[in-house]
């Protein structure tokens, strides 16, 4: 069969997003630090109140981080279809692969693609951050005791999971384009373009 045209997917619109909102994300902690510290230099020494009243700027990091998340898992598994339908064609991808969840997608990619496994320090970064993907989009509720107390209350934002997220999103990049020439990281995974 004769083809021709131009790939299309939306993992580079997701890679894009995930930066953006990381970017919010990170300016609104710092905007957060600096309404804490003036709270206490004004003698409000009630962690509690400081909480209450930054509440506003924590919720908006939470929901800058949430969607940073979701964007960069959407970004890696989007590229990982957009590269397996490339090299592999369209119809075998879609019929072998497509719905492996990611680390066996990825695994299957690595082997037909690059006749290698990926390594596991790569991979548990990605198993990692699609885990805490799927606590955010499933989820549960929990019923709380003084054993499991400190495990249901959300950290400061400055302390958010979504840190490692971005590293995991610049692996991913890394570990991809270390292994295809052809892919260049500056044309399928670039930053957030201002």
């Amino acid at each position: 069969m004769n083809a021709s045209g131009a790939w299309s997917s939306a993992y580079l619109s997701h890679h894009e997003n995930a930066w953006h909102y990381y970017e919010e994300y990170t300016g609104l902690v710092r905007k957060l630090a600096k309404a804490e510290d003036s709270l206490r230099s004004n003698g409000n020494t009630s962690e509690s109140l400081i909480h209450h009243l930054t509440d506003d700027l924590r919720t908006a990091a939470y929901r800058s981080a949430a969607s940073t998340h979701l964007y960069a898992c959407l970004a890696m598994e989007g590229f990982l279809n957009f590269y397996g339908v490339r090299r592999l064609g369209g119809w075998y991808f879609k019929d072998k692969i497509l719905k492996l969840s990611i680390i066996p997608k990825m695994d299957k990619l690595f082997d037909l693609c690059f006749k290698k496994t990926p390594g596991k320090a790569f991979s548990a970064a990605v198993r990692k951050t699609f885990q805490a993907r799927n606590k955010l989009v499933h989820p549960m509720t929990t019923e709380v005791h003084r054993s499991n107390l400190l495990s249901v209350i959300d950290p400061h934002p400055e302390d958010h999971f979504v840190n490692e997220t971005i590293k995991t999103l610049r692996l991913f990049a890394k570990e991809m384009c270390s292994h295809d020439r052809d892919l260049d990281a500056r044309f399928h995974f670039p930053r957030t373009r201002k």
